[in-house]
C-alpha cells in the first residue's frame, strides 16, 4: 500500500480543498494504521485489524469497506465527549486515520492492481520487490520536491502520540513516528531507481483524486446523524 509520503499529500491536497493545512493530530493519524510494523512478532492478521478488515481486502467489496471505517469513525467521535483530549487531537487523528486507510483501499484499487496485472508474469516475490522499490523511490521523490514537507515534518515532529481503540497503543504509534522522521535521511533507504509502473505522476494524480474522493466521504459521514 501507499507510504508516509503518499499519505501526506493526500492530506495536503484533502485541506486545500478547505483552503487549510493539515493538523499534527490529523498528520500522525495519516500514517498511524502502519505503526502495526513496529510490533515485534507482527502478521497480516494484525495488519488487517489495524486497517480496520474483518476479512481480507480481496473478500471485501469497496460498499462494506466505507461501511467498516464509517463505524470506526463513529465510534471515535462518540467518544470526543469523554475525554481529556482539547481542541482537534483526539478528532484529528482519527480522521487522519481514517484517510489513511481510504487511501489504502483507493490506492489497491486503482493503482497496485493494474501494476500486478502488468507484472503477472513475474513470480509472487519478484512482485512484492518490485513494487516496493518503486514505491519507495516515488516517496523519496516527494521526500525531496514537495514545497510543503518541510512543514509536515515540523508538524509531525510536534505530534502527541495516542492509541487507535485495541488496535494499536500510543507506544506503537509513537515508535512509528520516530521512524518515519528519520527513515528518509537513511542514504540506503534510496533505490536509485526509475520506477516504470509506479510513477511520480501517477502517484501525484492518484493523490488528488483519492484526496477528492476522501474529503466528500468524510464531511457526508460527519453531516450525518450520529
Amino acid at each position: 500500500m501507499p507510504l508516509p509520503m503518499v499519505h501526506f499529500l493526500v492530506a495536503v491536497e484533502m485541506h486545500k480543498l478547505d483552503d487549510r493545512h493539515p493538523s499534527s493530530p490529523f498528520i500522525l493519524g495519516s500514517i498511524a494504521p502502519d505503526a502495526i510494523h513496529a510490533r515485534p512478532n507482527t502478521d497480516r492478521s494484525d495488519k488487517n485489524r489495524t486497517h480496520l478488515l474483518t476479512k481480507p481486502h480481496s473478500q471485501t467489496t469497496d460498499a462494506e469497506y466505507w461501511e467498516l471505517v464509517r463505524a470506526f469513525l463513529r465510534r471515535q467521535w462518540a467518544k470526543q465527549q469523554m475525554t481529556d483530549f482539547t481542541e482537534e487531537v483526539l478528532p484529528g487523528f482519527v480522521e487522519g486515520y481514517a484517510a489513511h486507510v481510504l487511501a489504502d483501499r483507493l490506492w489497491l484499487n486503482l493503482l497496485f492492481r493494474p501494476f500486478r496485472e502488468r507484472v503477472s508474469q513475474l513470480a509472487q516475490e519478484e512482485v512484492a520487490q518490485l513494487y516496493y522499490r518503486e514505491a519507495d523511490q516515488v516517496d523519496i521523490f516527494l521526500y525531496r520536491r514537495m514545497a510543503w514537507r518541510p512543514q509536515i515534518w515540523q508538524r509531525l515532529a510536534a505530534a502527541t502520540a495516542v492509541g487507535a481503540e485495541d488496535l494499536l497503543s500510543a507506544q506503537e504509534v509513537e515508535a512509528w513516528r520516530q521512524r518515519t522522521l528519520h527513515w528518509y535521511d537513511d542514504p540506503q533507504n534510496d533505490p536509485h531507481t526509475e520506477p516504470a509502473h509506479i510513477t511520480y505522476e501517477a502517484v501525484v494524480d492518484f493523490a488528488v483524486q483519492a484526496a477528492q474522493t476522501i474529503h466528500a466521504r468524510l464531511a457526508a459521514w460527519q453531516q450525518a446523524p450520529r
